[in-house]
């Protein structure tokens, strides 16, 4: 929102800023002059005085509203044989992200420009493995999200060749 108001010199003025909507107000500032006092520059109603020559003052205001969206581990599959995971981002109004296998990694993580697909290394052992999300637009606004996906062993056959970590071999008998 814009206005402006004539202030005579010396006598204070009762001046308002109403936000619109997903944004709240921060406070003001002189853009340019001098000579300009507020009653509180944080208050989105307070008053101005002007001493000295024109100025120009306007209302900050910041953007509440966070991204939206979501995240799957490797498309969506139920499960993987592996630790590295591809993540898909599908996060409108993005500008960074960073990931985690625990809240702790997560929030400790570095944040990094936002992409479409990373990839990933989940945490070793078979289980549901989770990986936290966090995207962040340019006025700081955070989103957390989540995905899982089952960590599983390959059933590999005893065929002496060296399987992937978590591969083992199973040997199959027709004796009775």
């Amino acid at each position: 929102p814009a206005g402006k108001i004539q202030v005579d010199a010396n006598k204070p003025q009762t001046i308002s800023a109403v936000p619109d909507t997903n944004y709240n107000f921060k406070g003001w500032e002189i853009v340019y002059g001098s000579g300009v006092s507020f009653g509180n520059t944080l208050d989105a109603e307070t008053t101005v005085t002007l001493t000295e020559s024109d100025a120009v003052i306007q209302a900050i205001f910041a953007d509440t509203e966070g991204p939206v969206g979501s995240f799957t581990i490797n498309e969506g599959n139920e499960t993987t044989i592996t630790t590295t995971v591809t993540l898909s981002n599908s996060i409108i109004g993005a500008a960074e992200m960073r990931f985690g296998n625990t809240p702790e990694e997560v929030n400790n993580a570095p944040w990094e420009s936002y992409e479409v697909t990373k990839e990933w290394t989940l945490s070793t052992g078979v289980a549901i493995k989770r990986v936290l999300g966090q995207f962040r637009d340019l006025a700081g606004n955070v989103y957390d999200t989540e995905d899982a996906i089952r960590l599983i062993k390959k059933i590999m056959p005893d065929d002496g060749a060296e399987g992937d970590k978590f591969g083992y071999s199973v040997a199959i008998s027709t004796d009775g």
